[in-house]
């Protein structure tokens, strides 16, 4: 496994009685801006020599073999062209001049001999032109050869610490990982398998990556939109509750138990209706105001009525008044209905709600106020008309505040941030 790879353009595979023609290549290469990946020195004895020749073979875009008797006759040769087919390298014969030896073609690896061989010493070109065209072969698709070398030198690292996922592609990179080999169907060299292998994992582990960034978004979601309005229902109602018990009730659990538990079951209602009345119905239907309006309209109505009619059942007992229960309900949900639909500002949904929780409350305790006095016993019930009007409008605003409390505090902070440019 190599500790460190050294990405290049070119991997120059060649024998030491060569040097000479390659070194001249190579120079120019050089000077032209070209990273090229060869061994001029013996690799020291105490390296690891064939890792360090697979790493460069592995981190360079092309492979160049220069085609002569002594490179055909060389299995060191050999193995660097096998170790290039089976990363599925592009790879490219160089023939200095010639090359009419056959029992040395023989010797060549397959991949050499079944390939088109580039001839550098064309007698009627002069060395630039040469260079040039050399170049040009060498350069084709660069792009692609580039991403190609890329992923199989992140599909090495993955493979050789055992497909860790640390070591795979994210977000953009994997995506456009996923259009290279969607590209590559008529490109040479194709990806290997490994690359593919590396590729598909990357994009299940991005597809994992989406759905737990949703779930994270969901959650920061409801922290910022229902735990406010579930908080402040369940506070007020619990209030609510506790002021207007009965005095028969004189025991202290009893009344802890029944205000405890009614107003976390209201306050859980409460945030559903929020939650899925308005919320979500902007997010789901951004561009339709019709579909906002019956969508919010189902939710938060059903929602909203069974909050009122939970609320006369704790309130003025057991037996329950229809009429109220869907006339209360609808008031409840119509600050949801109306600020999904026309996409409300904070401040404007607070100020809608506020109205709308008021008038429901004063409608209910209309409807209802004979309740509290008849042959059922009812678990609250309200003591006066005043203690109405007290309750009803701290309640209202409570309320109010705890569905809207985020867009509302954001509209706050937006108008501080413009009065502190204007100032």
């Amino acid at each position: 496994m190599a500790d460190k790879y050294n990405f290049s353009d070119f991997f120059i595979s060649y024998s030491r009685a060569d040097g000479e023609f390659v070194k001249t290549v190579v120079d120019v290469l050089f000077d032209r801006g070209y990273e090229i990946w060869i061994d001029w020195d013996d690799i020291p004895q105490t390296v690891n020599w064939w890792q360090e020749i697979k790493a460069g073979i592995e981190a360079s875009n092309t492979f160049v073999f220069v085609v002569t008797a002594n490179s055909a006759n060389s299995k060191v040769c050999y193995d660097e062209v096998q170790y290039a087919v089976e990363n599925n390298k592009r790879i490219i014969p160089l023939i200095p001049d010639k090359f009419d030896d056959k029992e040395s073609e023989e010797k060549l690896h397959p991949a050499i001999r079944n390939h088109n061989w580039f001839v550098f010493g064309k007698p009627d070109k002069s060395f630039g032109e040469n260079i040039d065209r050399l170049l040009e072969t060498l350069t084709m698709d660069v792009d692609y050869l580039r991403h190609h070398t890329r992923y199989l030198v992140r599909a090495r690292e993955w493979l050789e610490r055992s497909k860790n996922k640390s070591f795979l592609l994210r977000g953009l990179d994997a995506s456009e990982a996923h259009d290279w080999v969607e590209a590559s169907a008529d490109k040479s060299p194709a990806p290997s398998q490994l690359q593919m292998d590396y590729v598909n994992a990357c994009m299940a582990q991005l597809g994992e990556d989406k759905r737990l960034d949703r779930q994270q978004e969901t959650i920061f979601f409801i922290d910022r939109s229902v735990i406010p309005a579930v908080v402040f229902s369940i506070l007020t109602i619990w209030y609510y509750g506790w002021q207007t018990f009965p005095e028969s009730i004189e025991s202290p659990r009893t009344l802890i138990e029944l205000t405890f538990g009614s107003s976390i079951t209201a306050g859980i209602l409460f945030a559903f209706m929020i939650l899925y009345g308005d919320e979500l119905v902007r997010l789901r239907y951004p561009n339709h105001w019709i579909l906002r309006l019956g969508s919010s309209f189902v939710f938060a109505f059903i929602i909203g009525s069974a909050l009122s009619g939970f609320l006369q059942v704790i309130f003025f007992g057991s037996r329950l008044d229809w009429l109220p229960v869907f006339g209360n309900g609808f008031m409840l949900s119509l600050a949801p209905i109306l600020s999904a639909t026309f996409k409300l500002r904070g401040w404007q949904s607070f100020i809608l709600a506020f109205i709308c929780i008021y008038i429901g409350i004063q409608l209910n305790h209309a409807v209802n106020y004979d309740l509290a006095s008849s042959a059922m016993f009812p678990v609250y019930h309200f003591k006066s008309k005043a203690q109405v009007m007290s309750l009803g409008l701290p309640m209202a605003a409570i309320l109010a505040f705890g569905m809207y409390a985020r867009p509302l505090i954001q509209d706050l902070l937006r108008w501080r941030k413009k009065i502190n440019i204007d100032v």
